[in-house]
């Protein structure tokens, strides 16, 4: 389920890829307080294609949904910043 990214500040994050014909990509976190989280999607040249999250979100669990079915095929970065903390990887859309 969600892996403990940051043990000091309790944050979670998980990624679930659906069905292939969905070709959605869920994106699961869990913060410990309120806080704004930024959730961004990046090509391969660092330009932002998409902002799937920005704003202040509330202590528990949230999910957001990305649908990459207008992006050509290729590999692509998500990088999602909350208080201190941050993490990025990258993903392939086939």
């Amino acid at each position: 389920m969600f892996k403990k990214l940051c043990p000091l500040m309790g944050i979670y994050w998980d990624r679930i890829i659906q069905t292939r014909l969905a070709r959605k990509q869920t994106f699961h976190f869990e913060i410990p307080n309120d806080t704004y989280v930024s959730l961004k999607v990046y090509n391969t040249y660092g330009a932002e294609i998409a902002e799937l999250a920005g704003k202040k979100y509330s202590q528990g669990k949230h999910t957001v949904e990305f649908d990459p079915t207008n992006l050509s095929k290729g590999i692509y970065f998500y990088a999602i910043k909350a208080d201190k903390f941050s993490a990025s990887q990258k993903m392939a859309n086939s």
